[in-house]
């Protein structure tokens, strides 16, 4: 037995060594502790991102959710390293890349994870107003949104792209909070706001009822420019959306992005890439952001130049490949 001891403490050295080798891999893995930017913290972008934590929490990997002015303040912050993960328009992301050398480096330091639902250009519009079409725009007091927020890069972009040689520093264009700006259309201080976000925005949902004189503002398909088409279509808000809302209208909608930093762990990037479309249902009907059809939308996003990161194509053809 003695004669054993030496082979038996051996043997356990190394399932010792084995069981720390193990444990550090799990540690890498699962430990990590990621940083995504969202928004306003009464908005849609930090909602889901609290939604996403959640079901991140379950595989040990915490995600530090930091509130921000929106989509133009996220593209920074994960172009420089600053955060892991960051919610981001489609528009915004082709501004970067079409400005300059600096903001396009940002752009480049950027893959896409996934899409989110649509978000909506909403145009909400005090019904004293003398505002009837887009246009109209031009001679009234307007909130475009809160300063480096995506709704103020969209109102800007639609601004200067439909009603050429708008002066967006005319006194009449303020940047200011969404909820505020909103309020302030409710109690007739302002003729309209911009607010770009998915359908059912608590912002909106919350904002008045059917004696409430407020409405949103239509654009249809043919005001938008041909050259602005991939970046904007029009889609229905349908009647009643909203409790204040009394019919159907078409709007511009637009496509938004969970960007990832390339400097992010690949180990932890599969991870939240299988978090997202192993999950589509659920995340959806947790958050009015994530898409029950990421999955889908992904082949149509990629043929349009979308900078996915190639673990999401490897997981979705591991997913189809494992359902033959």
């Amino acid at each position: 037995m003695l004669k054993l001891i030496p082979r038996i403490i051996n043997k356990l050295f190394i399932y010792i060594v084995l069981f720390l080798f193990a444990f550090s891999n799990y540690h890498t893995l699962y430990s990590q502790s990621l940083i995504m930017v969202t928004g306003d913290k009464r908005g849609n972008y930090h909602k889901g991102g609290e939604t996403l934590k959640g079901f991140a929490e379950k595989l040990g990997i915490s995600i530090e959710l930091r509130n921000t002015d929106g989509a133009f303040q996220n593209l920074f912050e994960v172009g420089k390293n600053e955060a892991n993960l960051g919610l981001v328009q489609i528009d915004v992301i082709a501004g970067f890349s079409s400005n300059n050398k600096e903001t396009k480096k940002l752009v480049n330091n950027c893959y896409a994870i996934a899409p989110t639902d649509l978000e909506y250009v909403h145009i909400v519009v005090n019904n004293t107003s003398k505002i009837k079409k887009f246009a109209d725009l031009k001679k009234n007091k307007v909130s475009l949104g809160s300063d480096s927020s995506g709704t103020a890069f969209t109102a800007g972009f639609l601004l200067a792209y439909l009603l050429n040689g708008v002066d967006l520093t005319a006194p009449n264009f303020i940047n200011m909070d969404e909820e505020e700006s909103l309020r302030k259309v409710v109690n007739g201080e302002i003729d309209a706001a911009f607010l770009t976000t998915t359908l059912n925005s608590k912002l909106l949902t919350q904002l008045g009822d059917e004696k409430t004189p407020i409405r949103l503002l239509a654009i249809n398909t043919k005001e938008i420019p041909v050259k602005i088409k991939e970046m904007y279509h029009t889609e229905i808000i349908p009647q009643n959306t909203y409790p204040w809302q009394k019919d159907a209208v078409e709007v511009p909608a637009t496509a938004t992005f969970l960007l990832v930093s390339k400097q992010t762990d690949p180990k932890v990037v599969k991870n939240i890439i299988e978090i997202i479309y192993d999950n589509e249902e659920q995340l959806d009907n947790e958050s009015h952001l994530w898409s029950s059809k990421a999955s889908k939308a992904f082949e149509a996003l990629k043929k349009i130049g979308i900078p996915f990161h190639p673990l999401v194509e490897n997981h979705l053809k591991s997913k189809k490949d494992n359902t033959k």
